[in-house]
């Protein structure tokens, strides 16, 4: 079967149209005006088949190194609060057990993206028929169409939400993963349902959806492929490297109450910055460390592992999907969990993938 997958372009010639004269009205606020313009310039570059500029708003860490020390631990502290140090502590502790480390060529299965769809939406009718009902209109493309197919995407493909019309548009390269049409889908439903939890759970559900996809595949074809879900891991892996390290030294600064003399700063970060100079390092903490990287690092893991629970309550409950996920995604707070006897979830989820997987000769 041939793919047809893209948007209509006078369709998005006339949003772009509706979005200008929104900007005439003058009841709209600062806020939603500067949106609208985003909208316009990223469906203008839409119409001109320019697809890989993801708008991005990253804000300048300072250059002065009391100011990069007063900014980072604010934030610092911030996350050591919403995190608590039980949960710091558990992480650390889970980072030692190297549960996710994984072997085997990254063989993976390949989908087009009619198959991805037809997989998604049997996805979503086994595992939640109230999700059912928002992911498929999206996922039709006979009515809006709200997915563009990419197959030479310069970044990874992504889910661009807009002021203008309030809907959710994919823009999809199916060769990313078998499962990224149900990973982004999953973005597209909870921004239409309204759904935005904790930033640290920004990746639950996709990720939910995603190893529930997998589920689905292995149902289908009777194999996974060891790259179907080994990326996952070991980017789960490399996080909890990453954020050990980090974590180490928030526990140091914590001990402080985040009143750190800059002395004591430089020095816990100079141990794990490669240059020895104060430029070096300057540079080390406004590109690692200031930057929204680390909290990216937490968003992916702690999704991921909750994801790995919720995966498994749904196999033993039989509930709709939705049900489950949905508590965690209706509150700002973050609520984790730690317990010790939750690493064996991720042992069972580790030898399960393994398992299920193809062998190759």
């Amino acid at each position: 079967m041939t793919s047809n997958w893209s948007f209509d372009k006078k369709f998005i010639e006339d949003v772009i149209a509706k979005g200008y004269v929104l900007l005439d009205d003058p009841k709209l606020s600062k806020a939603t005006k500067k949106s609208i313009r985003t909208d316009i310039q990223t469906f203008t570059r839409f119409t001109n088949g320019d697809f890989d500029s993801r708008p991005t708003f990253i804000p300048k860490p300072p250059h002065d190194l009391e100011k990069l020390k007063h900014y980072i631990l604010r934030r610092m502290e911030s996350q050591y609060h919403n995190l608590g140090e039980e949960t710091i502590l558990w992480t650390m502790d889970l980072g030692y057990e190297e549960i996710f480390k994984i072997k085997g060529r990254n063989k993976k299965t390949i989908l087009t993206l009619d198959d991805q769809v037809e997989t998604t939406l049997e996805t979503y009718h086994d595992h939640s028929k109230r999700l059912l009902k928002a992911a498929k209109p999206i996922l039709s493309n006979d009515i809006i169409r709200q997915i563009q197919e990419v197959k030479n995407l310069g970044t990874s493909s992504y889910c661009y939400y807009d002021e203008i019309t309030g809907l959710p548009y994919l823009i999809l390269n199916p060769k990313n993963a078998s499962w990224i049409t149900a990973h982004e889908t999953e973005h597209a439903v909870e921004e239409l349902r309204k759904l935005e939890g904790h930033r640290y759970y920004a990746e639950l559900g996709p990720i939910l959806i995603e190893l529930l996809f997998n589920d689905t595949l292995y149902k289908n074809q009777g194999f996974l492929n060891v790259g179907d879900y080994k990326d996952r891991m070991l980017d789960a892996e490399e996080q909890l490297l990453t954020l050990f390290n980090y974590f180490e030294i928030m526990l140091t600064f914590a001990s402080m109450n985040f009143n750190v003399p800059t002395d004591v700063f430089v020095k816990e970060f100079q141990e794990i910055c490669e240059s020895e100079t104060q430029e070096g390092l300057i540079d080390f903490l406004r590109e690692e460390i200031a930057p929204t990287d680390l909290i990216d690092d937490m968003a992916y893991l702690y999704s991921y592992l909750k994801a790995i629970e919720l995966r498994e309550q749904l196999q033993t409950s039989k509930q709709d999907c939705a049900y489950v996920l949905e508590p965690h995604l209706k509150t700002k707070k973050f609520t984790f969990t730690p317990k010790k006897e939750n690493f064996d979830i991720y042992r069972r989820f580790h030898e399960e993938m393994v398992s299920k997987t193809k062998q190759s000769k």
